[in-house]
Order: C-alpha cells, then structure tokens, then sequence
C-alpha cells in the first residue's frame, strides 16, 4: 500500500467504509469495501510492488542516485527490468547497512552482480544483423540529409493551392529524355540490390540467410525494364523477416 497507488486505494477504500458503510475500519470491513470496489482498485504486479517497497526504504536524493547508476553500468531499462534491477541493488546494500552513495554502487556492484541467484538484468547486445540494420539506417539519414543538403528547395514563389512536390518532380522527369529516365532508374535498382545484398549477407544463422536469399532470387524472376520497385520491395521484405526472426528467437528464449 506504499506510494501514489497505495494512497489511491487507501482514500477509495476508507469512503466506502466511512460514507456507505458507517463503520470503523477493521479488517472485516476492510475486506468488504474491497469487495465493493472491485476493479476500481489498483493492483500492483509483484515486480511493482516490490520496487515501491524498496523506494520506501530511501530518500530521494538516494533513488535519483541509484536510477542513474542502472544505465551507468550497462544494466538494462527495458520494461520492468529498471524496477528490478532498482529493488536488486538497493535489497543488497540496505540489508548489509552499506551507504548508497556513487562511490559504493561502483566499488559494490560486483557483489550484488556475484550473488549465488543475482536478479540483475543487463542490456542486451545487439546481434550482427541489428548493428547491420542500424548502419543502413543511419546511413540512409546520412545520405538523406546530405542530398537536401546539396538540393535546397527552391526559393521560387509556387501557389500552395496547385503545388505538389510529387507531381512537380514527375513532371519534371516527364520532360526529360527518355535514355536518361531509364538510366536514373536503372542506378536506383542497382542501389536497392545492392541493399539486399548487404542485408542477406548481415544474417548470421545458415538457414536464416538462406531464406532470405530466396526473395533475391525470386524478385529476379519478375524484373520490369529497370527493377527500382522490385529491388525496394524485395529489401523491405528481407529487413521485415530478419526483424520477425529476431523477435521469434528472444520470445523462444523466454520460454
């Protein structure tokens, strides 16, 4: 019943006994304005519960301390893993009367960390193909912002009414030859091969990479003249099944 949630249910409950049921507070009527209520009282999960328990046992100032030290020493904050590794470190150093202060959380943690059955949870390290997927972003963002870069908008004066920026740069590609057309297109599905290639060679596991590897070869079976649309799709695709692979294999380790 510690913390905001533990006030809630304490002021919702004491009105039911107070204003409905005329009656002291006893454990009977305890129990029968909790029934009353039902689901309009907040229940903490076991994790919840006992990181309210151990934040009770600190000040403030200690909390904020502590909180920081978790993503200082790798420890994850996914989740409930914040909450449990909070209640983990401080259950370690209040039940041996060890000051927290920065100093020890650095000098103690390995204890904490060495214990016979640590609950610790540290942050996960990213597989080859998430590093790989990662780069490609943020060389996509780099490329992105380099090309804007270089080809301001124009500062000509349009009518918003009848200004689409996609119409305009199709109409301006319209009025090109049309050997150049093909030839800008042709470089833009040589880029997204390549991107498909990069990401199938990113896969670590056999039979992962493999399948994978069918997509390249099934999109080239249905190329159109240049193949931009086709390549795009065929990478989306690849990145789309490494990430559901990714999400089997964590889920599967859960169990």
């Amino acid at each position: 019943m510690q913390g905001e949630v533990g006030v809630k249910n304490g002021e919702e409950i004491s009105q039911i006994i107070i204003n409905r049921l005329n009656d002291y507070i006893t454990p009977d009527t305890l129990q029968a304005a909790a029934a009353f209520l039902g689901n309009k009282i907040t229940y903490l999960t076991p994790v919840e519960a006992e990181f309210n328990r151990m934040k009770y046992r600190l000040t403030d100032e200690e909390s904020s301390l502590v909180l920081r030290f978790i993503p200082f020493y790798s420890l994850s904050t996914q989740g409930q893993d914040e909450m449990v590794n909070f209640s983990s470190i401080v259950e370690w150093f209040t039940g041996r009367n060890q000051p927290i202060t920065w100093d020890n959380l650095n000098r103690l943690i390995g204890n904490v960390s060495n214990q016979p059955v640590s609950k610790l949870r540290f942050q996960r390290r990213l597989q080859d193909s998430e590093k790989e997927a990662l780069r490609l972003k943020t060389e996509d963002k780099i490329r992105h912002e380099r090309y804007l870069k270089e080809h301001p908008p124009s500062a000509e004066k349009r009518n918003p009414s009848f200004t689409d920026p996609t119409l305009e740069s199709h109409k301006a590609m319209m009025q090109r030859p049309a050997e150049t057309i093909k030839a800008q297109q042709g470089d833009q599905g040589a880029y997204w091969h390549g991107r498909c290639q990069q990401a199938v060679a990113s896969v670590q596991s056999n039979l992962d990479r493999a399948e994978v590897q069918g997509y390249i070869t099934e999109a080239s079976k249905s190329l159109s003249f240049n193949g931009s649309g086709t390549w795009e799709t065929c990478y989306k695709k690849i990145m789309f099944r490494i990430e559901q692979r990714k999400l089997e294999r964590s889920m599967a380790g859960r169990m």
